[in-house]
C-alpha cells in the first residue's frame, strides 16, 4: 500500500463509487485521511462503506476543510461537486496523478488514444513480465491506479489513460508516453474533438518524458506528430501500420518493422488478428524497446500473448458458425475495424451512441451479410446502414442474437461469423461494456444446448 506524502492533512473528497472511487476510499482509508467525505449520485452504491467515511451533498461540504476531490472518470467537469471544489481553490485530481505524486521513484509507461489502449496495455505488461522486468498494470484498464502495488527504482507501472483522467492531471509526466491514434469519442463529455485531442495532449506533457511514441495512421495523430516535433519533445517515435517508415516502427504484410528492418511476424498469432491489432502490436513493440527491451525478448513475449477478453474474442463456434465477442468496441471506429477483418459477417450492434459519425461503419460494411440491431441507437443505425444491407431491430442482445445464428447457420455462406462489435457504449441495457460481453457470452453457451432445428427458429425482430 502507498504511504502517501500528499493530501492528507485536510482531508479529501471522492465523487463517484465505482471501481475507481471504492478504490480511492480504502486507499485513503487505510493512510487515515481526515475526513473522507463521499458522493455518488446513483445513491445504491453508498451501501457498504465504512462507518467513519461520511456521506455530503455538495451543498452541505466546507470545501475549505478539504485539499483534495477525486471525481470518478467520466464524471463531467460541470458536476456541481467539482465545480464547487474549483471555486473554493481545492485540488481537483485523478487518482493517477495521486499514484504518480506519491511513487516518484518507479518508472510509467503512459497509454492512450481512442481505440486500441486496452489491448496495447495488456501486450506491453505481457513482454515486460515475459523479459522478467517488475510491473504492475493498470488505471483505466484492469485494477485501479490506487490499488496497485509499491514499486521501486526501475519497476515500471503501465498506465492506460482515458481522455477523461487526462484532462484531471495538472502535473503528471510519464518516461515514455504512447499516443495510438484519434477519432471522435466522448464528445458529449469534451463538447468538442479539439478539446478531446488537447486532454488526449496531456500524456506528451514535458518533465520525466524521455520516449514519445505516437501512432502516425490518422489525420489527427498526424497532426499532433508535426506539433511535437516542432515543439522538440525528446525522443519522437513515429508508429504506422499502412507503410513501412525508415525511422520509427512499422507493419506491412503481417511483419513488424524496426527503422525500416523486418523485425517481427505478427500475421499467425490469433490475438493479434485484424489490421487495428497490428498497430496496436507496433506501438507495444515501440514502447517496449524504449524500456530496454531486447528484440528476441519482444518478438518471443508477442508471440505468446493470449489476448483480451471482450475485444476479438473468439466464444464458440456452433454448426460451422464462428461466434467473435467484440463487446469492448463501444465506438464506430472500434467496430469499423473488426468488420474489416472478417470476410462474411452476421453482425450485432447497438446500445448508446457516443458519436453522431457512423463514416467508419459505412466504408467497413462491405463484409456483412446482414446486421442486427438493438438497444437505445437501434433506429438511429437502422436508418443511418439503410440500403448498404440488410437489418433487423430487436428488443433486446439476447433476442439479436438468436436471430443472428438462426441466419447464419440458414445462409451457411463460408468462413460466417457473427461478430458482436456494438459501436456504441453499454449504459443502455448493461452496467459496461464488461457486463455486456458477459451477456453476449452466455447467451451464445445458451444456443450450444440447441438442436439445428431449435437454433433455426431465431426470433422475431421489433
Amino acid at each position: 500500500m502507498i504511504k502517501p506524502h500528499k493530501y492528507t492533512n485536510k482531508g479529501v473528497a471522492i465523487l463517484g463509487l465505482g471501481k475507481t472511487g471504492r478504490s480511492a476510499v480504502e486507499f485513503f482509508s487505510k493512510v487515515d485521511a481526515n475526513p473522507i467525505i463521499v458522493w455518488d449520485d446513483d445513491e445504491s452504491r453508498i451501501q457498504g462503506l465504512p462507518s467513519h467515511v461520511n456521506l455530503f451533498r455538495h451543498s452541505e461540504i466546507k470545501w475549505e476543510n478539504l485539499e483534495l476531490l477525486i471525481p470518478s472518470p467520466g464524471i463531467g467537469s460541470d458536476h456541481p461537486m467539482s465545480i464547487a471544489a474549483r471555486t473554493a481553490g481545492c485540488n481537483v485530481r485523478s487518482d493517477i496523478e495521486v499514484l504518480w505524486e506519491n511513487m516518484p521513484e518507479a518508472k510509467y509507461i503512459g497509454i492512450t488514444g481512442t481505440n486500441g489502449k486496452s489491448t496495447t496495455t495488456a501486450l506491453i505488461s505481457h513482454i515486460l513480465n515475459f523479459s522478467g522486468v517488475t510491473n504492475a498494470v493498470g488505471g483505466n484498464f484492469g485494477t485501479p491506479a490506487l490499488s496497485l502495488p509499491n514499486l521501486s527504482k526501475d519497476e515500471i507501472y503501465i498506465l492506460e489513460l482515458s481522455s477523461f483522467q487526462l484532462s484531471l492531471c495538472n502535473s503528471l509526466s510519464f518516461d515514455i508516453a504512447a499516443l495510438i491514434n484519434i477519432s471522435e469519442d466522448h464528445l458529449e463529455w469534451h463538447g468538442s474533438l479539439d478539446a478531446y485531442i488537447e486532454a488526449k495532449l496531456g500524456i506528451f506533457r514535458k518533465g520525466r518524458l524521455s520516449n514519445a511514441i505516437i501512432g502516425i495512421d490518422d489525420i489527427n495523430t498526424q497532426k499532433i506528430y508535426s506539433k511535437l516535433v516542432k515543439e522538440k519533445i525528446n525522443n519522437i517515435i513515429p508508429v504506422s501500420s499502412n507503410h513501412i517508415i525508415d525511422c520509427g516502427i512499422s507493419f506491412s504484410n503481417g511483419f513488424l518493422y524496426e527503422d525500416g528492418k523486418r523485425v517481427c511476424c505478427i500475421k499467425k498469432i490469433p490475438s493479434l488478428i485484424g489490421k487495428h491489432n497490428a498497430q496496436n502490436a507496433a506501438v507495444a513493440w515501440a514502447v517496449v524497446r524504449a524500456a530496454g527491451v531486447s528484440k528476441e525478448s519482444a518478438r518471443k513475449g508477442i508471440s505468446d500473448f493470449p489476448g483480451l477478453e471482450h475485444r476479438m474474442e473468439s466464444v464458440s463456434e456452433i454448426h460451422g458458425v464462428r461466434f467473435i465477442n467484440d463487446s469492448k468496441a463501444t465506438n464506430p471506429e472500434a467496430a469499423a475495424r473488426a468488420l474489416d477483418t472478417f470476410s462474411s459477417i452476421y453482425w450485432i450492434a447497438g446500445g448508446r451512441a457516443k458519436c453522431n459519425d457512423i463514416s467508419p461503419l459505412k466504408k467497413s460494411i462491405k463484409s456483412v451479410k446482414h446486421v442486427f440491431l438493438f438497444g437505445e441507437s437501434g433506429y438511429s443505425l437502422e436508418v443511418g446502414l439503410e440500403g448498404l444491407t440488410k437489418s433487423n431491430r430487436f428488443v433486446d442482445l439476447k433476442s439479436a442474437i438468436k436471430a443472428a445464428a438462426a441466419t447464419a447457420i440458414e445462409d451457411s455462406e463460408p468462413d460466417a461469423v457473427v461478430l458482436f462489435s456494438p459501436a456504441c457504449s453499454s449504459f443502455d441495457q448493461f452496467d459496461n461494456f464488461e457486463d455486456r460481453g458477459h451477456a453476449f457470452k452466455r447467451h451464445v453457451s445458451d444456443l450450444e444446448n440447441l438442436n439445428l432445428d431449435e437454433l433455426l427458429r431465431g426470433a422475431s425482430s421489433e
